[in-house]
């Protein structure tokens, strides 16, 4: 149909991939996402708060500043069997540091390999560049700037992580605001950690 386009010939930013993505991983090993999070992440790299709900269907649709009624605790959201693949992961920043670490150890979490160095190759690629002379480049979840190399992936509440695989550093901004102060003083505190860095 005219919707349906081939891999790397249109740009389409938006969350509806990312359900379909995580249905076909459902599907194909016929297991659920919480269950494929755990083996694949949780477990390896001892990732304890790692997990995924769906705030979009707890707070105002399509909100975009922190909501007022959430305690900050995952917990106190009720279990889904629909989690947003997009943006409804969470995780304390000691944990995402493990994660982060673990894109740049060549895919490692300790000892264990868990992804492979072409799975990252994958997710660190520019994947808009090859075909869009758009001025952002994309992969698979990140933004990348093709004047720095970096890549970010800034949340809707504010959270901010970024990694710089050149220089071999990650860092994560956590704030709880919204995405245009977190993006703001990430701007400012990735200008400090280059400075120090090089």
């Amino acid at each position: 149909d005219a919707e349906t386009v081939p891999p790397d010939t249109e740009f389409r930013y938006g969350g509806g991939q990312w359900q379909v993505a995580g249905a076909v991983a459902e599907a194909a090993s016929g297991r659920s996402w919480a269950e494929l999070v755990h083996d694949v992440y949780v477990e390896p790299c001892g990732l304890d708060s790692l997990g995924f709900n769906n705030h979009f269907t707890r707070f105002r649709p399509g909100g975009f500043e922190y909501p007022a009624d959430f305690d900050g605790k995952p917990t106190s959201m009720p279990p889904t069997l629909n989690p947003n693949m997009e943006g409804g992961a969470y995780i304390t920043a000691p944990d995402y540091a493990r994660v982060l670490l673990m894109h740049l150890r060549g895919g490692r979490c300790g000892a264990t390999q868990v992804l492979s160095p072409t799975a990252l190759a994958t997710l660190h690629a520019d994947r808009t560049g090859a075909v869009y002379n758009s001025p952002t480049g994309y992969g698979m979840g990140w933004w990348i700037d093709r004047s720095t190399g970096r890549l970010t992936d800034p949340g809707a509440y504010g959270a901010v992580p970024w990694r710089d695989l050149e220089a071999g550093i990650g860092a994560y901004l956590v704030i709880e605001a919204d995405a245009t102060t977190g993006l703001l003083l990430a701007g400012q505190l990735e200008t400090l950690v280059t400075a120090a860095t090089r």
